[in-house]
């Protein structure tokens, strides 16, 4: 004989249509409903077939008693499983209800945000700065002209490089081709403004360096009027100021009216309190997709490289590799007096062509022109 399983009574008690407005993992909602006055109806005769063999027969069909036990049982558990749902989100406070409503709703968004209309034209994300251009035949058969991005804007690049390699230097000619295209030091280094904010976060330097950086691209465009560029020296505080002030003055200028640009952090490091502490270094590389994403600017971060070795320093510099969309690598080369090669170590777009720059006779850095002479 098959043994007597207890009546589930208090199953019964949950209205149908909650057991149908319950989230449950069937296929679908007619299904759910479907299913749960069947396993009551198969339950009830189940039972009752133990002592009538005619009903059993009607409900069941000539399956084998085992058969019947074996579909009762999945019956059963699949509704103690649903039931027991039930039952929690009824004991749930106002307050938890509260919770996974506004927990619903924010995931209700990121899907709207975030799902990619397949059928949608998107366009490429707008070059901020390049370095020369390069010709594509279009699928009209036409040639045109496209600037190769060292970065473009909604997303982000990084400078790696070992100590005194010159860095700030080549952000200052990154600067002063963002503020000015035409200008006689950056040959070959373009830049789409079109009024956008250009912000330099120096967390190394004191005040009087981080001026300077600004002084050198004044000098270097011969003009006074850059009243879109804005530098900071934060040095003298903490690393969660540090990442705080950053958002605060990004969002401040967006409240303003502002179209950021082009955002500088040199150095990166200095965001986190040791570039191999793994949670705190994928918070700032997740804060600063998010910013790129949110402000549509480029960001452009600095950060050194391992002693003896090519790879950015620590879990930081690991990954800001995988995330960012250029990886831009400086280094002396030996054979060119006083040259800096700066080189493309990896892009998601066409990489751009390596190229060497120097400091000039006045100590300002200058992009390598074919046409200059160099004594070695």
């Amino acid at each position: 004989m098959v043994q007597k399983v207890q009546h589930p009574s208090e199953y019964r008690k949950v209205s149908y249509t909650e057991w149908g407005n319950l989230d449950w993992d069937w296929e679908n909602q007619a299904k759910l409903n479907k299913s749960i006055p069947s396993y009551f109806f198969r339950y009830d005769n189940y039972h009752k077939g133990l002592a009538n063999k005619h009903i059993m027969k009607s409900v069941f069909g000539q399956k084998q008693e085992y058969e019947i036990k074996k579909e009762i049982d999945w019956w059963y558990n699949r509704c103690v499983g649903a039931y027991t749902q039930i039952k929690i989100l009824n004991k749930m406070s106002e307050e938890q209800k509260e919770e996974q409503h506004e927990h619903i709703m924010s995931m209700q968004m990121i899907q709207e945000e975030c799902a990619i209309n397949i059928n949608e034209k998107i366009e490429h994300p707008p070059v901020a700065i390049s370095y020369k251009t390069k010709e594509v035949v279009t699928r009209d058969g036409e040639i045109k002209e496209f600037p190769i991005p060292i970065g473009t804007y909604g997303n982000f690049s990084f400078i790696q490089a070992p100590p005194k390699s010159m860095k700030t230097f080549f952000v200052s000619l990154l600067g002063s081709a963002y503020c000015n295209p035409e200008g006689t030091h950056t040959s070959g280094l373009s830049s789409f403004r079109e009024g956008r904010e250009y912000i330099h976060f120096d967390t190394e330097q004191g005040d009087w360096h981080s001026q300077r950086v600004f002084k050198r691209i004044q000098w270097m465009n011969k003009t006074s009027n850059l009243d879109f560029y804005h530098t900071f020296a934060l040095r003298k505080v903490g690393f969660r100021d540090r990442i705080n002030f950053i958002e605060y003055y990004l969002q401040s200028l967006t409240d303003a009216g502002k179209k950021i640009g082009v955002v500088v952090i040199d150095g990166v490091a200095d965001l986190v309190s040791d570039a191999n502490n793994l949670e705190e270094s994928n918070l700032v590389v997740q804060k600063i997709m998010a910013w790129t994403t949110i402000y549509d600017c480029h960001i452009v971060t600095v950060i050194h490289s391992n002693f003896g070795s090519d790879k950015p320093t620590g879990h930081l510099g690991s990954f800001l590799e995988k995330k960012a969309e250029t990886q831009i690598q400086l280094e002396r080369d030996p054979n060119k007096l006083g040259a800096i090669t700066v080189s493309c170590k990896r892009s998601r777009n066409t990489p751009f062509e390596q190229f060497d720059f120097r400091l000039d006779e006045n100590g300002l850095p200058k992009v390598d022109n074919p046409d200059d002479v160099y004594s070695f």
